[in-house]
């Protein structure tokens, strides 16, 4: 009976009920992308005691070179197994808005280091037998729609030297996502013999080897002329993430932000309703109904609408998210696919919410008409602003390549929205459950 009635009431005042949960929608969606953000982060720097790699680079910048004879005596420090030299190059492929991590590496250590690579071993024969051969990771080859034979040129934009290689191997791996690899000799011959390198990959040979390690490499080049910071590859990566800012502490103030307007709005629509409705609850006690029965009803609606902007803002988001393809190809074809579906949800719900009966003949079909029309467009807009932004902010960025959002997330999500329902509503809910019966029908309105 009660979940009837709490039906019923919501049906009542549906325009100022569907406004309100897309209120909640919409901020529960803002609220998990900055998650989905601050997690994708997370992953990125999670320490994994298995990980016995390090990194060597400049101590003035890690875009700074070093020479490539360096190489040589990291690999004579006690307890290093491995030893790879690498060099950020980047480049543009095509145009500046198609630019991806890409890295001149020593193909033997590097792929004896990176055992998280899962390459078929015909082709990382070949990677390691031609010199103008490249790997590339499969969500990176997806994305171009690039196939093994591939003759791919990038642009340099950072290095004076344009490249051109020849895909000879298609990855998979957690780690190093949306990238592409080649040969450093390659690299040095079109740089004319440059003899330097970016960084190197340390591999230890156990996790108690790591402090010797960083010690004596930092202290062998104290003194040259390229000093070295020797530090994990989890700290590297967070100091990486360092350069963004405080990324926690924007998220924290922007939740907070998006949380508070949640607030007014469900508080302001609760305290309407419950404001219009007094005199009824006076007709629900003289009907028997307890007060803790009159609460729960009240308190049941904001939870219904607070559930129902979660489902379309936290759980919608995550679904909505796992359909933007990772590919920047044929993006204005999907946008429009976007867009059309967005106009069916659209009119859909608008005759379900709006829907009237035809008294008026066909003066009430033309408004429906045009409502379908003007709520179409509008859902066209939405849908097609929300897949360019999210295929942007995936594709753009490497670092949210992986963009999921979590199960985590969604139960932060559920237990913001149930908080919410409850903080606004205990009030206007508390003292209407409270009015006696006279003075309850005394108040109209």
């Amino acid at each position: 009976m009660m979940r009837h009635l709490i039906w019923k009431n919501l049906a009542r005042n549906r325009r100022r009920n569907l406004l309100t949960v897309l209120s909640i929608a919409f901020s529960m969606l803002v609220l998990t992308t900055l998650q989905t953000v601050l997690t994708e982060f997370d992953t990125l720097t999670q320490s994994d005691s298995r990980n016995l790699r390090l990194i060597v680079r400049r101590a003035t910048s890690w875009m700074d070179p070093m020479p490539s004879s360096y190489g040589a005596r990291i690999a004579m420090a006690p307890g290093v197994a491995e030893v790879c030299a690498w060099t950020w190059y980047g480049g543009v492929y095509r145009d500046e808005s198609e630019m991806f991590p890409s890295s001149a590496v020593d193909p033997g250590p590097f792929l004896r280091m990176y055992t998280e690579i899962h390459l078929p071993p015909e082709q990382a024969a070949a990677f390691l037998e031609n010199r103008q051969g490249a790997i590339a990771d499969q969500t990176l080859a997806g994305r171009h729609e690039w196939e093994i034979g591939e003759r791919i040129t990038l642009k340099g934009n950072v290095f004076p030297v344009d490249l051109e290689f020849v895909l000879v191997g298609i990855f998979t791996s957690d780690v190093l996502d949306n990238s592409l690899y080649f040969h450093r000799d390659y690299f040095d011959k079109a740089m004319d013999d440059w003899g330097k390198v970016g960084g190197y990959w340390v591999e230890a040979e156990s996790p108690e080897a790591i402090p010797g390690i960083i010690e004596h490499v930092d202290t062998t080049f104290h003194n040259s002329t390229a000093p070295t910071k020797t530090e994990t590859e989890r700290a590297f990566n967070l100091e990486f993430i360092s350069m963004l800012g405080n990324v926690q502490l924007a998220v924290a103030v922007v939740s907070s932000i998006v949380l508070f307007t949640i607030l007014m709005v469900v508080g302001n629509t609760m305290a309407m309703s419950v404001r219009e409705r007094r005199r009824e609850v006076g007709i629900l006690k003289t009907l028997g109904f307890r007060p803790r029965q009159i609460l729960g009803l009240l308190v049941g609606e904001a939870l219904a609408l607070s559930l129902a902007g979660w489902a379309l803002g936290c759980a919608g988001g995550k679904l909505a998210y796992a359909l933007v393809p990772r590919t920047l190809i044929h993006q204005f074809e999907l946008m429009m696919i976007w867009g059309l579906g967005g106009v069916m949800v659209a009119a859909a719900g608008y005759f379900l919410i709006w829907r009237e009966p035809a008294r008026d003949g066909g003066h009430s079909r033309r408004r429906m008409a045009v409502g379908a029309l003007l709520a179409g467009g509008a859902g066209f807009i939405i849908a097609a602003a929300f897949y360019l932004g999210a295929s942007n902010m995936i594709n753009a960025s490497p670092l949210l390549f992986g963009f999921e959002v979590t199960v985590g997330t969604l139960g932060i999500g559920f237990v913001l929205a149930v908080a919410l329902a409850l903080a606004s509503s205990s009030v206007p809910t508390w003292r209407a459950a409270q009015l006696s019966i006279a003075e309850a029908l005394r108040r109209v309105g």
